[in-house]
């Protein structure tokens, strides 16, 4: 799910979301058979960027309770972030750059 974009290159913004397995066997995690846009792998690093490889400053919180964080990157811009989910839930993640944010949900 993204937000509403006034800026136009974020308007289009599109996470990758990975683990070392998908990345050290070019297949994606659940083979498209789940139907959820973003997967990760639950108890193993996964790496969230952007596709169009801008940075940005991330936050990541459970969607059950929004006070849960996974991850705040405090305003620092990074091209790419590495979190462990501990559990298989939906986490809402912010992707911030430019006083624009996006939002994706990843489950």
């Amino acid at each position: 799910m993204v937000a509403t974009v006034e800026n136009q290159r974020w308007r289009d913004a599109r996470l990758r979301v990975t683990s070392e397995y998908e990345r050290m066997s070019g297949r994606e995690l659940g083979n498209g058979l789940y139907p959820y846009e973003y997967i990760a792998q639950v108890g193993k690093a996964v790496r969230i960027e952007l596709e169009s490889g801008e940075a940005a400053a991330w936050r990541i919180a459970e969607q059950r309770d929004s006070s849960i964080v996974v991850y705040d990157s405090q305003g620092r811009l990074e091209e790419q972030i590495e979190v462990v989910f501990g559990e298989a839930r939906a986490h809402d993640v912010a992707a911030m750059n430019d006083g624009t944010a996006v939002f994706f949900q990843v489950s």
